[in-house]
Parts: structure tokens; C-alpha cells; sequence
């Protein structure tokens, strides 16, 4: 009797077991187009990364070419020239010189929206040449003409500005901060270096280089960050220090991206290399905002 009934019942016991295995199937593909759509989210958030990260290279790579061409109009100066190799350095016959530099120096800055100041150095004379400007941090950065100031006096006190011969934004150190300005430090000839005739520091706002890295997408709520060759911090788009050194030593390749833990967030390191400048672009994005 009983066996009468299962028979009776197979129909019925086939079409569970098939809507079962049915709805089994359902769940795992429905799983599985959940984690391919969140795969495919999660990729295109980091090329879209991947892509700012480019753009603001590219952009700061630009951003620097055109500084050198102004730092080399500058040096190739008729005025300054004269000022530095002429036959007769001293101070008093050398005033009126100085005195068209200083106007060849604002013409270059009143050409050059993006100039904030200019400042020469001329070893034969210890005399620092500089636009009439601003205010700085440093009292050394003013509007007079400044005589007697030995070499090693001047590098001193531009030295928390930027590295010798590099550019650098900001101060020194590697602590946490935004940049509040830019300097290109360069030395005539540029073939002696470590003996130079002259040193020429022409500073820039960092508003237009600020502005680069504000082209992140805000959705994605991270730090966009630009450190030199030797790991400081040149620009930030928001307040924060540079990656542990273990970190760095983690990006081996050309462009990459490694996780680290930052007080028990999880977050992704984009980071992007630039050879000449050595310079290392990163996006700090917090890994749940790409999931």
C-alpha cells in the first residue's frame, strides 16, 4: 500500500526535485553575476584610478618642462649674464647692473602668471638679486637688494624650500602637509654643479598645481599624493604623510597597485613612476570604496 502510494506520487516528487536543482541553479548563477558585476565595479573603479593618476602625471610632467623653459629664458638673460661675468664685481659698479636684473627678473615673473618670485645668487660678488614681492616664511625673502651674504649663508636658508638642483613644494621634512609653494633651484653652468657661478631660484604658486590633483573624482574620496626621489612629500591634495618605507619599497615596478592597513582601514595604493623627473604619483583609495 505504501509502495502504491510512492509510485503514485513520482510525478509529483520528480517535479519538487526539479524545481529544487532549478532553484539551487538560480542561487548559484545569481551568486555568480553578483561577484563578476561586483568584479567588474571594482576593476573600473581602479582603471578610472588608474587613469586620473595618468592624467595628473602627464599634467605635473608638463607643469615642469614649462618651469625649465622659464629657468632657462632666465639664465640665458643678456642682463643677467653681463651681472655674472663681469670684468669688474665690485658692489659699486655692479649697483646699476643689479639694477636691470631686477627688471629683467620682473619681466620674466610679469610674463609668467604662474611666477610668484625670482631669486638670483652671483658667487663673484656675494650679492642675492630678487623681484620685488612678497611675503615668505623666511625674513631672508624680501624686496631689497642683499650684499656681503656669504655662499653657504644663501643655500642654508633656501634649503627649506627645495633639494639642491631639484624641485620641491612645501618644507623639508616628511611630515604631513599641503604645499604652499614651489621652487625650482638651479645652478649656472649647469655643468659644475658643486662650484657654481650663480644660483638662480625662481618660486611658483602652487595653486595651478594644486588645482591638478582636485581633478580626482570626489566619489572616490581619497589622497592624491607626489613625492620626489627622495620619498618627500611634494604636493598633497589632502593633509597627510608619506607611505611607510616598507611600503615603498613595495613598488618595484613602473605602476602598480599594493594594500596596506592605515589604523585598521584597509586601503589601495595606486601608485605611478615618473623617470625624469624621478618623481612617484600615488592614490590612497580606502578598499571598501572600490568594492
Amino acid at each position: 500500500m505504501r509502495m502504491a502510494s510512492m509510485l503514485s506520487n513520482k510525478p509529483i516528487l520528480k517535479l519538487m526535485l526539479l524545481i529544487g536543482g532549478l532553484g539551487l541553479i538560480l542561487l548559484i548563477v545569481s551568486g555568480a553575476v553578483h561577484f563578476v558585476s561586483s568584479q567588474m565595479m571594482q576593476y573600473e573603479k581602479k582603471e578610472k584610478t588608474m587613469r586620473v593618476l595618468m592624467q595628473v602625471k602627464q599634467t605635473m610632467d608638463n607643469e615642469i618642462k614649462q618651469m625649465n623653459r622659464v629657468y632657462l629664458r632666465v639664465a640665458s638673460d643678456p642682463n643677467v649674464r653681463d651681472y655674472l661675468y663681469a670684468q669688474d664685481p665690485s658692489p659699486v659698479s655692479q649697483k646699476p647692473a643689479a639694477e636691470l636684473v631686477m627688471k629683467s627678473l620682473n619681466r620674466y615673473k610679469a610674463a609668467n602668471p604662474s611666477i610668484l618670485d625670482v631669486y638670483m645668487y652671483a658667487k663673484s660678488n656675494h650679492a642675492i638679486v630678487s623681484t620685488q614681492t612678497v611675503d615668505t616664511p623666511e625674513q631672508f625673502f624680501s624686496t631689497r637688494l642683499y650684499t656681503s651674504m656669504k655662499y653657504s649663508t644663501w643655500h642654508q636658508l633656501i634649503k627649506s624650500y627645495q633639494n639642491k638642483n631639484y624641485l620641491h613644494i612645501g618644507q623639508t621634512s616628511k611630515d604631513s602637509f599641503k604645499g604652499t609653494g614651489l621652487a625650482l633651484f638651479q645652478s649656472l653652468p649647469l655643468t659644475d654643479p658643486t662650484g657654481p657661478d650663480a644660483t638662480i631660484v625662481i618660486v611658483f604658486k602652487s595653486a595651478p598645481l594644486q588645482s591638478i590633483l582636485d581633478t580626482v573624482d570626489p566619489a572616490l574620496q581619497g589622497t592624491v599624493m607626489i613625492t620626489d626621489k627622495y620619498d618627500e612629500v611634494l604636493l598633497s591634495s589632502q593633509v597627510r604623510k608619506a607611505p611607510a618605507p616598507e611600503v615603498l619599497d613595495g613598488m618595484t615596478n613602473d605602476n602598480g597597485v599594493l594594500y596596506m592597513d592605515e589604523n585598521g582601514t584597509k586601503v589601495a595604493l595606486f601608485y605611478m613612476k615618473s623617470s625624469d623627473p624621478e618623481l612617484t604619483y600615488m592614490a590612497f583609495i580606502p578598499e571598501d570604496l572600490l568594492s
